[in-house]
């Protein structure tokens, strides 16, 4: 009220009747009204009417998203952000170039008419205060603004700003804070120095880096909203316990996951235990996949019970794989699987004997499994048993090691320099170091182009050779 006439007339005609804004927007954070026109308010409306008039931002923001952040925070949502599409975006704002120089006035007919008119309430709704703050400030679109808008409620955009710039100078990017509102819109509420500052400073002392607080605050929101003493220092104590590095822990907050319980993972962590479940394997689980050992706690349990049924020995590492397999797949998916092993002539127990030798050849996709039994079985001659014998073999890359190696093997055959009773695990699961030595340098007087027809930089028909060659591995030993 100290305000002169001329001031106070000044910045309202700038906002309601160049931008505009209307009266009961300014209403809402009269504070606006004392700052400086020539010094923020000006500057500030001029990037936005470039923005507007370029068709780069939406009509509907508040004026507190505009003129009540920090310089360096205007900076970065209304400048920085779009200078590729506009270079003279920051010489607009410092004032050394005027909108007439680029061909625009505040007289032009764009105006911010969308955010708060009557015309237009119907579609940001009674929320439009949160909802313009939602879209503008971090960067929700306008669907998910108007639903989040319905959890939660503010007046004034000061505490939703603390949290942000908080969030911005610990490194969090503009993606990072859309996920977290999204998922917890509540963090906007929350006292930042008081709440989110301390668990920052507990991630750092246990070894969490300026980049992982981001990540694992965006990955897990839940945690930013929960109390350090009752849930952040638990949750470090029991996967510590489990861990025993700090390193692994921290892998394990990195893909922690929303939704993350103690209490299931109490009951999971005592469920293996009882089952006789070795530490390694326990690890193993929750470095892997948190998720799934916070997994609610029934289901966790009929989980790892199928596991069992299967045959598997819970003191082994195949074990915690087998479970981690179940994890990743519905019954349909399963189901799928089982369907894919069985029109490759496998009989059921055939394929639950794979599955216990190598539980992720489970996890690999059709075109994987068909392309690798294609090639060994159709274009090489071993049988599918061959391969349930060393099922890990399936997960091989078919472009790197299979065909190279296939390749090599392939000519010594036709040239006779080996028998075709030769192992399928002899050829393709000994390191490559081995493998040299064994196929390729024992060889090479015979068949100097050998190395190359390995390294790929000659094909088998450069030789004279093919896959397609009657001469298959006939003789069949099978491991």
């Amino acid at each position: 009220m100290t305000l002169s006439e001329k001031k106070v007339m000044g910045t309202m005609d700038v906002l309601v009747c160049k931008m505009g804004w209307q009266p009961a927007a300014v209403a809402r954070v009269p504070v606006v009204l004392s700052y400086s026109l020539e010094r923020r308010i000006v500057p500030r409306c001029s990037v936005v009417k470039v923005l507007l008039l370029k068709g780069l931002i939406k009509e509907y923001f508040h004026l507190s998203s505009v003129l009540i952040p920090s310089e360096k925070l205007f900076l970065e949502r209304f400048v920085i952000k779009y200078q590729e599409n506009v270079p003279q975006l920051l010489d607009v704002f410092q004032r050394k170039m005027g909108l007439k120089e680029l061909g625009y006035g505040f007289d032009d007919k764009v105006k911010i008419s969308g955010s708060f008119s009557s015309s237009t309430s119907s579609n940001l709704n009674e929320h439009s205060f949160v909802v313009s703050y939602l879209i503008n400030s971090c960067g929700l679109t306008l669907k998910s603004a108007q639903s989040i808008s319905k959890r939660i409620w503010f007046e004034t955009t000061e505490k939703p700003d603390s949290v942000l710039r908080l969030l911005s100078e610990h490194g969090f990017t503009n993606s990072q804070i859309r996920k977290i509102v999204e998922c917890r819109p509540q963090v906007l509420l929350s006292q930042p120095e008081k709440t989110l500052l301390p668990k920052f400073e507990f991630l750092r002392s246990i070894g969490v880096s300026r980049l992982g607080i981001s990540i694992i605050a965006s990955r897990n929101p839940n945690l930013l909203t929960r109390s350090i003493k009752q849930h952040m220092i638990p949750l470090y104590e029991i996967l510590k316990s489990v861990l025993v590095s700090d390193k692994k822990v921290v892998t394990a907050l990195k893909r922690m996951r929303r939704n993350f319980w103690l209490y299931s993972l109490s009951k999971n962590l005592s469920l293996l235990r009882g089952l006789g479940v070795s530490q390694s394997s326990i690890s193993y689980l929750l470095i892997q996949s948190p998720s799934l050992m916070c997994q609610e706690v029934g289901k966790f349990a009929e989980g790892v019970k199928k596991v069992v049924n299967l045959g598997f020995e819970p003191s082994k590492i195949k074990f915690a794989e087998a479970v981690l397999v179940f994890y990743t797949m519905t019954h349909k998916t399963w189901e799928h699987k089982m369907e894919v092993y069985r029109r490759l002539g496998l009989s059921e127990d055939e394929i639950c004997l794979i599955f216990r030798k190598h539980p992720r050849c489970m996890a690999l996709s059709e075109k994987k499994v068909m392309g690798t039994m294609d090639f060994l079985v159709c274009k090489m001659g071993w049988q599918p048993a061959a391969v349930t014998r060393a099922p890990n073999i399936l997960g091989l890359s078919l472009e790197k090691r299979i065909m190279p190696r296939c390749s090599v093997v392939r000519v010594l055959l036709l040239k006779g320099l080996i028998k075709g009773d030769v192992y399928l695990s002899s050829v393709l699961l000994p390191s490559e170091k081995l493998f040299l030595e064994r196929f390729v340098i024992n060889y090479q007087a015979d068949v100097p182009q050998l190395l190359d027809i390995y390294q790929r930089k000659m094909s088998l028909t450069e030789l004279g050779c093919g896959f397609d060659d009657k001469l298959k591995i006939s003789g069949l030993k099978m491991v």
